[in-house]
């Protein structure tokens, strides 16, 4: 029985990328190309790929790249928050910190979240 936490890890990884995903959707109207959740100790890595909205495309395409950092920023602090909500109810834990480091030019966003167990009693 030794690979079942490894089947239950691979699993949850999958469930919350299909989650996250069906959630940027909601959000820009759009999924990302791709979407990688991977557990790290009690850290989740996220990465959503292919996530560049229009909107940030054509601001950038006019000369506006502060505007589309703007606009990128605030998409950012929507989908923190909207993603501790996720992974607190698919993986069962209790977010205590998440990192979102961000580059305007890259089509990506990333996000590590840092948990811990729920407290039981």
């Amino acid at each position: 029985m030794s690979d079942s936490p490894i089947v239950d890890l691979s699993f949850l990884e999958g469930r919350l990328e299909e989650a996250l995903a069906s959630l940027t959707f909601q959000l820009i109207g759009h999924r990302p190309s791709s979407v990688q959740c991977r557990f790290v100790g009690s850290d989740i890595v996220i990465l959503l790929n292919g996530i560049k909205t229009l909107p940030e495309q054509q601001l950038i395409w006019i000369g506006r790249e502060s505007l589309a950092a703007e606009f990128r920023e605030s998409l950012h602090a929507i989908l923190r928050r909207q993603i501790c909500c996720v992974v607190e109810a698919a993986a069962a834990v209790s977010v205590i910190n998440v990192v979102t480091p961000r580059q305007l030019e890259l089509n990506m966003l990333g996000f590590i979240v840092s948990t811990r167990p729920l407290e039981t009693g």
